[in-house]
């Protein structure tokens, strides 16, 4: 790196200056375009190298003199240089260190989690098809990421004149005041230190939001008369807006390079969680987010208490902020970058058919809950909450942002699809039905507001949070209320005075409004906001028109390149998952499952994968089935890799058929092939002699322990109705509407080795290249586990594997297997 370009340019020697001199004019820099590490560019007179791979996206104002992204390499030998400020140099990338579990005290345990019921599943008869499938390619030796260097100081994109900070010890600034905006550069004092504002900032304290990805800046401690602030050039005071702004962070780079903004150039592993009762350590055990020594990129939750979007209720955004707190922590720790995914239902069909979700009318409109009250108009609110505390609240680490993601509406398009329920649907939603419910959200969520805090839930008598006046949408009140040290239990029960979790955002059993449902009630009534700020489009009436305002919602609330999101789909989608189980070429896979997919969605439901406009949605995701094969044999859980194979090519042809969208593979069985010479294996409930096992994980990582012909396979009473005891002898189901075996029965060991309409032909012990073959079919992630499926760590009702699957995946980091970009 070169501090001062002149003098660094005077002392090469003689032979590079005239190298440079002779080359040819690299090609301009432009902002929006994806530049891979060492790619060399020429800007306002000057070359650069990138250092990283990056996206120096408009919004944020990178360019290549940003130090921490390009290297100055010297005048451009084809045009006349512009003269520009030096670059900060930047520090060498530190190579990550592996993590090494370590043994720990048990933590306090946390609740179980409520499992998501799934549609039931009528198994219909398949096709039976002859020919052999593809074969396989072969794995592809996949370079390994660069490590990302630690950037410097939050780049701008032109230098400007900043205020100077006040030397510590000096005079005090103007004292900061709760209900005052702040613009960028204002300077303050409080408790005898002065602060200056980051970015737009009203109601947050600066001794609480001072540092990286916060609103205020620390200059110093201050005593005596009140100093007057050095004048930033071009800033005025602001008056308080009728909307509340979405604040911009601190713009540090997000690194990626890869198929998602702000996700890994290789595919990313994940992992269900939830916030910890207790922050997370590198030893920490029993929480569930306890991560440490265990690293995976991501962790999901679903949203709000009960998995199902909470109808009838508006939920606090608080497993966003807390499990962010976590992440944060975490990715220190393990030096790996994490993000949170929160899982959004505001519509669900995983328990069978349901409209009462696109019901927005008071108390009495739902069929199932009587007492719930503007259901659609409270989901929407749910969205833009979590959207907006993800927007406000990425896990840092090393200097950059990495957003979290939010999971849409699991199984909403498949149960929708599997039973002919459009026309229902679309007749659930009149025209004006959505914006007006949108209107309802936008108004509680977007207008800035004052509360005065009276409540004490730990009965301390004294605290921060106590007695103190917050101001900012609901979403900013929470979090610095939480900031304070205010209980995030509270709000998470159906007692908290300012925001809870019960039906209508009453406070418990009585008709007393939250100060959150008091304020939303008001929205109902009058659901006015600043439109001039937030241009609303007229929704369409129907099942497109709702799509595409849960995307409005999330973009307008969390631009792009910050939060992303992907709408979800089932393999069941055709009214059955057994047509994963044939021997199908991929013009059959085509044709029975993802053109039917594809046509459906583009024709019903476009905004959940069309690409390239200003609200579309990031990538799209698939399920597995949320349990481990060994569960629910009868309902098609029984994957061998013929059946992971056909899973794939209909991802990545419902991918390719869309503009090539990003796939997640989500909610994945993380268990094993138990094998006899494991001293711990994976018990179901803890009983001897009784396995949970699943295929997913050994089809991508293979398994050493497991001999070729699957001879060390765990091998118990034959059986047809417990796998679990079984395993190795249990009886497929064989047939055309079932397991397709290669002959008319066969046990579960047989059916695991048959591949390419043979016997015997499939060597699980190995790395078969599958990860490729998943990246090929435009996979960027796979996320492991569920509630009652084995996980990457043991929490929840999920059984445990011990650290089989954690050291996978970090085995895995040593040599990742890189997206594809398009």
């Amino acid at each position: 790196m070169h501090r001062a370009i002149p003098k660094a340019l005077a002392a090469l020697p003689a032979a590079l200056l005239a190298a440079h001199a002779l080359a040819a004019t690299y090609p301009a820099w432009q902002a929006d375009t994806y530049y891979t590490a060492g790619t060399i560019v020429s800007y306002n007179g000057g070359d650069y190298k990138a250092t990283v791979n990056q996206t120096d996206y408009s919004s944020t104002g990178w360019n290549p003199t940003t130090a921490s992204l390009w290297t100055y390499l010297g005048v451009d030998s084809g045009s006349t240089p512009t003269p520009t400020p030096a670059p900060t140099a930047t520090p060498a990338p530190t190579a990550t260190p592996k993590p090494t579990a370590t043994p720990a005290p048990t933590a306090t345990p946390t609740p179980a989690a409520t499992a998501t019921p799934k549609p039931t599943v009528t198994p219909t008869p398949a096709a039976t098809a002859t020919p052999s499938p593809t074969a396989t390619p072969k794995p592809t030796t996949t370079p390994v990421p660069t490590s990302t260097p630690t950037p410097t100081t939050a780049p701008t994109a032109t230098p400007a004149p900043t205020a100077t900070p006040t030397p510590s010890g000096s005079g005090c600034l103007t004292s900061w005041n709760s209900g005052t905006a702040y613009s960028g550069g204002a300077q303050v004092s409080y408790n005898g230190r002065n602060y200056q504002a980051k970015w737009w900032t009203q109601g947050n304290q600066p001794d609480t939001n001072a540092g990286s990805g916060l609103p205020w800046t620390d200059l110093g401690s201050c005593s005596g008369t009140v100093a007057t602030p050095t004048p930033v050039p071009g800033t005025t005071a602001t008056p308080t807006p009728g909307a509340t702004p979405t604040p911009s962070p601190t713009p540090l780079p997000i690194i990626s390079g890869g198929s998602v903004p702000g996700w890994p150039a290789f595919v990313a592993q994940g992992a269900i969680g939830g916030p910890n009762n207790t922050t997370p350590t590198a030893s920490s055990t029993g929480g569930n987010d306890d991560f440490g020594g265990r690293p995976v990129d991501v962790v999901f939750k679903y949203a709000g208490v009960n998995g199902n979007g909470d109808p009838g209720v508006i939920d606090p955004p608080s497993n966003a902020y807390r499990m962010t707190r976590d992440l944060t922590a975490l990715s220190a720790i393990n030096n790996h970058p994490m993000r949170v995914a929160i899982v959004e239902y505001t519509a669900q069909m995983s328990g069978g058919q349901n409209v009462d979700d696109f019901t927005n009318a008071p108390a009495g409109a739902s069929s199932a809950m009587a007492t719930a009250s503007y259901i659609m108009g409270r989901h929407f609110s749910t969205l833009a909450a979590d959207a907006l505390m993800l927007r406000y609240r990425p896990v840092t680490y090393n200097g950059n942002s990495y957003y979290g993601s939010l999971l849409m509406n699991p199984d909403l398009l498949g149960a929708i699809q599997q039973n002919s329920y459009i026309s229902m649907v679309n007749s659930a939603l009149p025209a004006g039905a959505v914006n007006t419910a949108v209107a309802q959200a936008m108004c509680l969520m977007t207008t800035s507001r004052s509360y005065t805090n009276t409540g004490d839930p730990n009965g301390v008598g004294k605290a921060t949070y106590i007695g103190k006046t917050y101001t900012g949408n609901p979403v900013q009140i929470l979090q610095n209320m939480l900031d304070d040290g205010y209980p995030a239990w509270s709000v998470d029960g159906q007692n908290d005075l300012f925001w809870n979790s019960n039906v209508g955002n009453t406070v418990g059993t009585g008709s007393t409004d939250s100060q959150v449902g008091a304020w939303f009630k008001s929205c109902i009534s009058n659901p006015t906001y600043d439109t001039a700020a937030y241009p609303t489009p007229t929704f369409a009436a129907g099942f497109a028109g709702w799509v595409e305002a849960n995307n409005w919602l999330i973009r307008t609330l969390a631009p792009k390149n910050t939060v992303t999101f992907g709408w979800q789909e089932n393999m069941w989608a055709i009214g059955s998952g057994f047509w994963l189980h044939n021997t199908l070429t991929d013009a059959q896979i085509a044709s029975t499952f993802s053109t039917p997919v594809s046509n459906w969605l583009k024709t019903n439901a476009p905004g959940t994968i069309t690409t390239g406009n200003a609200t579309s949605p990031d990538f799209f995701l698939f399920d597995r089935y949320e349990m481990d094969d060994s569960a629910a044999p009868g309902s098609a859980t029984l994957y061998n890799a013929r059946s992971w194979d056909n899973f794939l090519t209909a991802v990545g042809q419902v991918s390719k058929a869309n503009n090539n969208i990003p796939m997640m593979l989500w909610q994945i069985p993380g268990s094993h092939l138990p094998n006899t010479s494991e001293s711990n294996p994976e018990l179901f409930q803890g009983t001897a002699g009784s396995y949970v096992f699943s295929t997913a994980p050994v089809y991508f990582f293979g398994d050493s322990n497991l001999t070729s012909n699957l001879s060390n396979l765990i091998m118990g009473t034959a059986s047809s109705s417990n796998a679990n005891s079984a395993v190795g002898s249990f009886q497929v189901s064989c047939g055309s509407a079932a397991y397709n075996c290669l002959s008319g029965s066969a046990n579960y060991q047989q059916y695991l080795l048959e591949y390419a309409g043979k016997s015997g032909n499939y060597n699980w012990s190995i790395d078969n290249g599958k990860l490729a073959l998943a990246a090929s079919n435009n996979v960027f992630s796979i996320l492991w586990g569920g509630g009652n499926t084995t996980n990457v760590i043991k929490n929840f009702s999920n059984t445990d594997d011990h650290g089989w699957l954690a050291n996978k995946i970090i085995n895995y980091y040593s040599k990742p297997v890189s997206v594809v970009l398009h």
